[in-house]
């Protein structure tokens, strides 16, 4: 593969240089903006604090990436294909269909160091400048407009500039630090759904193991889990199990630590505790899974751990409308809709409901307003993603990462046409940005 050193430092920005649009984030949400709104025209920047792009695609490893085809089966259009062709060109070494069911729609697995690498070509192919290492630490504004932000690197403080930026980073970074209203939490309480720090098991009979923690023998692996649990080990509120492109690789996901709170994933002390708590986890399952002889992990070993704690839920934006778990059960349709998600609530209780009165048929899906990506009070600013203007459950059903690259598509071909027109992101034309959206092959 020849490397051209030339041609990839024309993708790194300058310090002080303007854009028509900045992405800040590297995840789901953040690609997806960042694609579509070089697709629409625009000069992009992504900037991303970690050193890498992937988001939780990436942190949890070999998560399935949910919600990439529509419930009848179509492709999702120009985004969602940039998307997949970087890559699909390295075979199933890079990704491997998952589950497919009619709420989902189909499922891919995806080698998080194949993913890492092939955003960079995403960005490229579209024309899209990147940057990281570059955590934003402040913006710039002039009076209730943002106009850029500043980055704390190694070497100082750098500022880049835009028309609008769209903030991608999950905890509503740029949003807070201009001074948006923010929602912490589950309203009244704060609480959230568990942080989780993902990791990966290996030299296991993959297919072997996953068979047996299907829901018709999952009792007896919840009876090892509790067993172990009694004896002091440290185990998670909930695991699930997924097949890797590599073989003999399961991926892990779970729910944090059993008899533990979630925590504030915006404070750093917290997030240096779910660190620890979710290391013990990964350990812990490993000497459990030999100990107890589980079918296909008789030998197993660590394999790898994320990168870092993923984060479920945080802060979002107070946005010109908030999306409520009501407008989900209803399968409400907005006028300003920018995407249409099938599949009931993540959550599997919710207070006050029984299942049978809130798991949706979803004959139709409902859809998500334009006008959640707006922050109140705040001009020249849109975000994408888990940050959106939402209620705790409300944003639940919106969280899984197909969902996220469909909102960073509209955000960006909103954000786009914001900047080559000189308009506000409110006096966007909402029949065009629609329009655009579905002649990028996304039927809304």
């Amino acid at each position: 593969m020849f490397i051209d050193e030339k041609e990839l430092l024309t993708h790194i920005p300058q310090a002080g240089q303007k854009y028509d649009v900045i992405v800040v984030g590297g995840g789901n949400a953040g690609i997806g903006a960042a694609i579509a709104a070089a697709l629409t025209g625009a000069k992009v920047l992504v900037i991303e604090g970690r050193s890498h792009f992937g988001g939780t695609g990436y942190l949890m490893n070999w998560m399935p990436m949910n919600r990439m085809r529509l419930k009848s089966g179509e492709q999702l259009g120009k985004t969602h294909q940039v998307f997949l062709d970087a890559l699909r060109k390295y075979g199933e070494d890079a990704i491997i269909k998952g589950k497919e069911n009619k709420f989902d729609g189909s499922n891919y697995s995806i080698h998080p160091d194949y993913l890492r690498f092939a955003i960079f070509e995403m960005l490229e192919s579209v024309g899209a400048d990147y940057v990281l290492f570059s955590p934003v630490c402040d913006v710039v504004k002039e009076n209730d407009r943002v106009t850029g932000v500043i980055c704390q690197t190694k070497s100082g403080k750098v500022a880049y500039y835009a028309d609008i930026v769209i903030d991608a980073s999950g905890d509503a970074d740029v949003a807070y630090m201009a001074g948006a209203q923010m929602i912490y939490g589950e309203e009244g309480t704060g609480k959230t759904m568990e942080p989780a720090l993902g990791f990966v098991v290996c030299n296991a009979d993959a297919k072997k193991f996953i068979d047996y923690t299907l829901a018709d023998q999952r009792a007896d692996f919840n009876r090892v889990i509790d067993e172990y649990d009694a004896k002091g080990y440290a185990v998670a509120k909930w695991y699930q199990f997924d097949m890797a492109t590599v073989s003999g690789a399961v991926s892990v996901n779970n729910g944090g630590m059993r008899h533990c709170e979630a925590f504030n994933a915006v404070e750093s002390d917290k997030l240096t505790l779910g660190e620890r708590m979710g290391m013990a986890i990964a350990i812990d399952f490993i000497q459990i899974a030999r100990d107890a002889k589980l079918p296909g992990l008789e030998n197993c070993q660590l394999m790898r751990m994320g990168d870092a704690v993923a984060v479920r839920e945080s802060r979002r934006i107070v946005g010109e409308y908030t999306m409520t778990v009501e407008d989900s059960w209803t399968e409400r349709d907005f006028e300003d809709a920018i995407l249409r998600r099938y599949c009931q609530t993540d959550r599997d209780k919710i207070p006050g409901k029984q299942p049978a009165e809130y798991k949706l048929k979803m004959h139709s899906g409902h859809t998500f307003p334009y006008r959640c990506l707006i922050p109140k009070g705040l001009e020249g600013l849109l975000v994408a993603g888990r940050c959106a203007s939402a209620t705790h459950l409300g944003g639940n059903v919106a969280r899984s990462m197909g969902t996220m690259i469909w909102m960073g598509q509209a955000a960006g071909i909103a954000a786009a046409m914001c900047a080559k027109e000189k308009c506000g992101v409110r006096d966007v034309d909402i029949k065009r940005v629609q329009q655009t959206i579905r002649d990028f092959g996304y039927p809304l």
